[in-house]
This record gives C-alpha cells, structure tokens and sequence, in this order.
C-alpha cells in the first residue's frame, strides 16, 4: 500500500506541475487556462479520492484486526 500511494504521490505531483505549465503558458488564451486549471483541478481531486480511500482502507482494516 505503501508503495502504491507513493507512486500515486509522485502522479499527483507531475499532474500538479503539468496544469501549472499549461496555465503559465496559457498567454490568455482561454482554452489553455480552463484546460490547466482542469488539470490542477483534478489531480486534487484524485488525491482527495486517494487519501479519503487510504484512511478508511487503514480505519476498516483496524477494526477488522482488534475482532
């Protein structure tokens, strides 16, 4: 698992540089701030997706080892 989430870690990370490069190079084109800000969006939402799994995946797992 953890091994998992530090792949995951690294993904969110390229994803977050990514959309602020497009972003920076947007030069006010609107089709590029929308698609960067898309990016930067998502790659937060996935990493919300991920942790949220992670801390009910390891609370569950808790439980089920005191029973």
């Amino acid at each position: 698992i953890n091994g998992a989430l530090s792949i995951l870690g690294g993904l969110f990370l390229i994803m977050m540089v990514y959309g602020g490069y497009q972003w920076l190079l947007s030069r006010g084109d609107n089709e590029m701030v929308e698609k960067g800000k898309n990016t930067v969006t998502n790659a937060v939402i996935g990493f919300i997706v991920v942790a949220a799994a992670y801390v009910i995946t390891n609370f569950v797992t808790g439980i089920v080892s005191k029973i």
